[in-house]
């Protein structure tokens, strides 16, 4: 096979690090799609000092239980914990994610909790100071055409005030060779959530332009997508979609990340 043919699309979010996949690896990548992948400020070698110490901190922290993620009574409750973090997130949305976040756990005096399904290391400070040459670097390398998807909300505004600005980001930007922009209309940082609609539907039109002819084994040993969307239509050669469906796949992008190419066969 050519290496057009064993190449993937890949959609990450948040952090940026598909990005840097794509430079570190273009042959692989088809189409690459960065949803709010925004990276970090800009930093100096004069703070190295500190970040160490709070990565060390953090770490201590960390083994003594104080990072542990907060449990829930019921599954009511992580659902009103999504909520307040994301208020355009709807009621039933809410619900159904709650039961994938959260699992019960039986405690030692019988009751049960929700807990969430993360790891609280996820909150320690990282050692390393960001290095924004280095991300241009990996920018350069990449070959796949590029779909930058941001929120109409300015999350960089509210994170970093005038340390990291969505002019910055753009700027930055400009290192891939071919990049377009997309926004998201009446969405914040969770932007898959807020319009799933329109999210899928932006990720579907722009991984459809590089469709294989047929269908082919993922690169990855993934689950059967249909284990991972509740619902969705069971015989691979259905073409529709319908405004649920959708939906059931826009909620669910956090959770396919680079699984999108299984996702594309049943589109």
């Amino acid at each position: 096979k050519t290496s057009y043919e064993l190449a993937s699309g890949l959609v990450g979010s948040d952090m940026g690090i598909s990005d840097r996949y794509a430079g570190v690896r273009p042959a692989r990548i088809r189409r690459l799609v960065n949803l709010e992948g925004f990276g970090m400020p800009a930093t100096r070698p004069t703070q190295v000092a500190g970040r160490y110490g709070k990565w060390m901190d953090s770490v201590k922290s960390l083994h003594r239980g104080d990072m542990a993620l907060k449990g829930y009574s019921d599954v009511q409750g992580v659902a009103r914990r999504l909520m307040k973090t994301n208020p355009r997130l709807p009621q039933d949305k809410a619900d159904w994610l709650a039961g994938h976040w959260a699992q019960p756990v039986t405690q030692a005096d019988g009751s049960t909790a929700w807990h969430i399904l993360g790891d609280p290391a996820h909150k320690l400070n990282s050692a390393q100071l960001y290095q924004v040459e280095e991300t241009l670097a990996l920018y350069r390398c990449i070959t796949a055409p590029t779909l930058a998807v941001e929120a109409s909300d300015d999350s960089l505004q509210q994170w970093w005030g005038t340390a990291y600005t969505l002019a910055d980001y753009h700027q930055r930007l400009q290192s891939v060779a071919n990049c377009q922009v997309a926004v998201v209309q009446d969405a914040a940082h969770m932007l898959h959530h807020d319009q799933p609609r329109q999210v899928a539907r932006i990720l579907v039109d722009f991984l459809r332009l590089s469709l294989p002819t047929k269908p082919r084994k993922s690169l990855l040993p993934v689950p059967h997508i249909r284990e991972k969307i509740a619902g969705y239509p069971p015989n691979p050669k259905e073409n529709a979609m319908d405004a649920e469906q959708i939906n059931l796949i826009g909620t669910q992008l956090s959770d396919l990340g680079a699984r999108t190419e299984d996702l594309r066969r049943y589109l």
